[in-house]
């Protein structure tokens, strides 16, 4: 199985770094993408990646190569942070961009 793990932490948070090296002794098939400093932008709401290009959103920036990652691996793992008891705005802006693939 390949795994693919998405940091949204900064790349040298000690929680992070015990989480990606414990992954990846267990998988040796596996890919880090620290996403920290990409410039992952909010969905716009436009709805062009439910009508007009499903699974593909319309704005470029470096969620693209997450998206591409995201697809071609069996498992995915993100590391997050936490604000107000939920994820923070960097997960919540992977987790509105992916979600039109559920529809696919």
């Amino acid at each position: 199985m390949s795994l693919l793990i998405v940091n949204l932490l900064p790349e040298d948070a000690p929680e992070a770094l015990a989480a990606i090296e414990t992954l990846s002794a267990a998988d040796s098939d596996h890919r880090v993408i620290h996403a920290y400093e990409k410039n992952l932008r909010p969905c716009v709401g436009c709805n062009a990646c439910w009508m007009v290009t499903p699974g593909v959103c319309s704005l470029r920036d470096g969620y693209e190569e997450l998206l591409k990652a995201y697809l071609e691996y069996d498992a995915t793992v993100f590391l997050a942070g936490t604000a107000l008891n939920f994820v923070d705005h960097r997960m919540k802006n992977v987790i509105d961009r992916i979600l039109p693939l559920a529809t696919m």
